[in-house]
């Protein structure tokens, strides 16, 4: 989900049993800040089901009970805008990501950021080589052009990280 749809994620948009997250509002982030209701469609309109991948359903899992627990409407409470890339960036650090890149900047690299999640996301789905249509559709994206962008930087990244991918997927 993009960031605005994913921070309005409730328990009940979960489903662990068919293993799709319902996406269908996002972050209004024009509404008043004391306003009874925040959202408003998500950026096509479109009501979209989005496959759980089987890595992230322990945590949805988690993150779903404890909501309930608690007895919140959303399951996560996204920090603001102006200071989630560097949040970001921290919990990376303290999760134990070390390695340059994700902090680099220069001229050729920038740091990462919070939307470069949902990138990545798209762009390892199309290196697993799933359906073109099914990246398409849980993505939100209206155009197939804008899903072939995803598509052209994961052939960019080449055979050689698929075929890893498939490598420690079916070998742990």
């Amino acid at each position: 989900p993009r960031p605005g749809e994913m921070e309005t994620l409730g328990p009940d948009d979960v489903d662990l049993v068919a293993d799709v997250v319902l996406v269908h509002q996002a972050v209004d982030p024009t509404a008043a800040a004391d306003a009874d209701d925040d959202t408003k469609f998500t950026k096509t309109k479109r009501t979209r089901r989005v496959p759980i991948e089987p890595m992230i359903k322990p945590l949805l899992s988690a993150l779903v009970d404890l909501a309930r627990a608690e007895g919140r409407s959303r399951l996560v409470t996204m920090p603001p805008e102006s200071g989630k890339c560097d949040k970001f960036r921290t919990y990376l650090k303290r999760a134990g990501c070390d390695r340059p890149e994700p902090y680099a900047s220069d001229r050729a690299r920038r740091p990462i950021r919070w939307r470069d999640l949902r990138n990545t996301g798209i762009t390892w789905r199309a290196l697993r080589g799933d359906a073109h249509i099914a990246i398409q559709r849980a993505a939100g994206h209206e155009r197939f052009e804008t899903t072939e962008r995803y598509i052209c930087a994961a052939e960019d990244l080449g055979l050689g990280v698929q075929a890893e991918l498939v490598v420690r997927v079916e070998g742990h």
